[in-house]
C-alpha cells in the first residue's frame, strides 16, 4: 500500500473510532433530555451535570438554562452564567 493510501486508511478508521467513542455521549444526552422533558429532574440533573463536566457543550446549555430559569433546581443566575 502506498503511504498516501496507508495513511488516508488511518485517518478513516480514525473518524469511524471517534463516532464509535461519541455514540454514548449522544446516547446519554438524550437520555437525560427526555427525563427533563418528563418532569423528572431528580435523575436528569446529574446526567446533565456529569455530561457537562465531561465537556458536553449541549449538556452545559441545558444546565445554564435550567439554573437561569430555576427549573428543576433553584434559580441560580450566577452559577448559570459560569
Amino acid at each position: 500500500m502506498r503511504p498516501s493510501a496507508a495513511r488516508a486508511a488511518g485517518a478513516g478508521w480514525a473518524l469511524v473510532l471517534l463516532l464509535l467513542a461519541a455514540a454514548p455521549a449522544r446516547a446519554d444526552f438524550e437520555s437525560a433530555l427526555e427525563r427533563l422533558e418528563n418532569g423528572d429532574f431528580a435523575n436528569a440533573l446529574p446526567e446533565f451535570q456529569r455530561l457537562a463536566g465531561d465537556g458536553d457543550g449541549r449538556a452545559q446549555d441545558t444546565l445554564a438554562g435550567l439554573y437561569l430559569k430555576g427549573i428543576g433546581v433553584a434559580r441560580d443566575v450566577p452559577l448559570a452564567m459560569t
